[in-house]
């Protein structure tokens, strides 16, 4: 959805979005090959996102709603993926010291 945003084109409003969804939308090609790091970084981005976004005049929200509103989706999701990966985390290390017994 990232790329879509980025190929409709970017409003006036919305310029320094543009840099972030270009970072974000290369970050997440280049995933796969440090999967470790994925979700903290993710939701570091995200969090820049919401940053950069609460700094911008509101013309952005009515100019290109749905790149204002991609903000929010990536936060969310990426939040849940951080809390998905610790429950996993704690999973894995539950069955290993069981495993150890």
């Amino acid at each position: 959805r990232g790329w879509e945003l980025l190929l409709t084109g970017m409003p006036p409003p919305c310029q320094p979005l543009h840099g972030w969804l270009l970072g974000y939308c290369a970050g997440l090609t280049l995933l796969p090959f440090c999967c470790t790091l994925a979700g903290p970084l993710v939701a570091f981005w995200a969090a820049m996102g919401v940053f950069l976004r609460s700094h911008m005049l509101s013309g952005c929200q009515q100019a290109s709603p749905g790149i204002y509103k991609f903000v929010d989706e990536v936060l969310y999701c990426s939040l849940g993926t951080c809390v998905c990966v610790a429950i996993a985390t704690g999973f894995l290390w539950l069955l290993r010291r069981r495993g150890l017994r």
